[in-house]
């Protein structure tokens, strides 16, 4: 799965961070936007934008799902390097912050396959009458299913 979200307004900022960092509270606080906030990691599994007032010029927000050391939704690169910037986001009160920024840094400076050329993939077909199997090679386009804001 992938997902692009359509640039709308002066300028579009990701909002990166570990887990339970705030970036969901944040675009909340800052938008009309309604995400769900709430205390256990992972909570935000796709894009979810929204637009701010800046200067009575509009700036759309763009909540992403959260960047571990373990786990990095593998669309999340590509969303980030199509925005304008990208806000790293911390929960300076956590314990660990040091650690979380540093492990979003090392994740993202992670070489990350490249969406933009096809995926080859192999399908398995068994022959009629047969127990053998032979494998065809296919071609697979990923589709990207537009997010929009209010």
């Amino acid at each position: 799965m992938s997902y692009r979200v359509p640039h709308e307004g002066a300028g579009q900022i990701s909002l990166v961070g570990p887990p339970n960092a705030g970036k969901s509270a944040l675009l909340a606080c800052l938008t009309h936007a309604h995400p769900e906030v709430a205390a256990y990691p992972f909570t935000t599994r796709t894009p979810q934008p929204g637009i701010m007032m800046w200067q009575d010029v509009p700036v759309q927000l763009v909540d992403l799902p959260p960047i571990s050391a373990e786990f990095l939704e593998p669309w999340v690169p590509s969303i980030i390097r199509s925005t304008d910037v990208a806000l790293l986001v911390a929960d300076m009160g956590s314990d660990d912050v040091a650690e979380a920024i540093e492990a979003v840094l090392e994740r993202l400076a992670r070489p990350t396959p490249s969406w933009s050329e096809p995926c080859r993939t192999t399908s398995m077909t068994r022959r009629s009458g047969t127990s053998r199997r032979s494998w065809s090679p296919t071609r697979w386009t990923p589709t990207a299913p537009a997010i929009g804001s209010r």
